[in-house]
């Protein structure tokens, strides 16, 4: 062989090897960008799962605080929605009063709390006072 044709061969060989190594760079950096591209991935899911279960238990305590007051209120509610006597709304303040003769202190709280929410007559809330009182 002479030395042009050696020259050729050694360029050849050069180009042949420069090909396979240009070829495993490629794919040894497709697999770092999937393996990084996985990496990003759980990392992600990761804390999208912790910031989940923050919000959760952030959310879950002012809810479970809230619904127990709604349940209190609701229950002061039934308190000043039933009146311990029969069609309360529909009797004026004398028959009212005349009915008290026969309640307890607790009943009489629930008159006061159920005539301060809905008609606040001065009469019948002073006559329970009153009553409370003696």
């Amino acid at each position: 062989m002479n030395p042009k044709e050696k020259l050729e061969s050694l360029q050849r060989d050069i180009k042949a090897r420069a090909g396979r190594l240009r070829t495993e760079v490629e794919v040894k950096q497709g697999e770092l960008k999937d393996q990084s591209f996985k990496v990003v991935l759980e990392f992600s899911e990761s804390a999208l799962n912790t910031v989940a279960e923050v919000v959760d238990k952030v959310a879950e305590e002012p809810a479970t605080q809230l619904r127990k007051g709604v349940e209190r209120i609701r229950t002061q509610q039934k308190a000043l929605v039933t009146p311990p006597v029969e069609d309360y709304d529909s009797l004026n303040v004398k028959v009212i009063t005349a009915k008290m003769g026969d309640l307890g202190a607790y009943d009489l709280k629930k008159i006061a709390n159920y005539e301060r929410a809905h008609k606040n007559r001065k009469t019948i809330l002073r006559e329970v006072d009153r009553r409370l009182a003696s």
